[in-house]
């Protein structure tokens, strides 16, 4: 996300943790470093404890939008796609209506893979077994299609984010300048 952060300049940014419910960590803001300071303090524990609601996730940030006048709106959803409350595609639906557009980011191995915890060699457990987390490319795909983004599946490689600006997130705002571009006539002289 550092690689992303260094391409913007002026644009709001936000970022919400979530697992089992959605939880602003950083409202938008122009800030960077309050936004990197936010990063930087979260783990797994920044959000309740649940089923992978990747829907509450979509909505929250919707909400986060609430009374933004600017058109240009976007959603970066870096997750391994797995949506435990199954409501992720109706949130997708949601941010449609509301033209934002969702760039997701797949993380993960589909076959599965431990999530590491803080401390050396500690993975994170539930009821008492090893957590298993694989990487859903068709839920990622779709919420991306759904509201006219991209999805970008990085699953276990080291990415560079700020790709994601240049081929993708720039392009948003170009994008809709030229469709509103219109001829406005001016009248110069007065009528006799």
């Amino acid at each position: 996300l550092y690689d992303l952060l260094r391409r913007l300049r002026g644009e709001r940014v936000g970022l919400i943790a979530f697992r089992g419910k959605a939880v602003v960590r950083c409202p938008l803001t122009t800030d960077y470093a309050f936004f990197v300071q936010s990063l930087d303090s979260a783990d797994t524990e920044a959000a309740p404890a649940g089923p992978t609601s990747l829907g509450d996730a979509i909505r929250k940030a919707i909400d986060s939008f609430e009374g933004d006048q600017g058109s240009h709106k976007a959603l970066v959803l870096v997750s391994d796609g797995e949506d435990l409350a199954g409501d992720a595609r109706s949130a997708a639906e949601a941010a449609k209506e509301k033209s934002i557009a969702i760039f997701t980011v797949g993380l993960g191995n589909a076959d599965g893979s431990r999530i590491p915890e803080a401390g050396e060699g500690a993975y994170l457990r539930f009821q008492g077994n090893e957590v298993i987390s694989r990487l859903d490319n068709e839920t990622m795909r779709v919420i991306a299609e759904t509201t006219g983004g991209a999805y970008i599946p990085v699953g276990t490689a080291n990415v560079n984010l700020g790709m994601l600006y240049r081929d993708h997130l720039s392009r948003i705002q170009a994008r809709e300048m030229d469709e509103s571009t219109q001829r406005r006539h001016i009248e110069r002289f007065q009528y006799f």
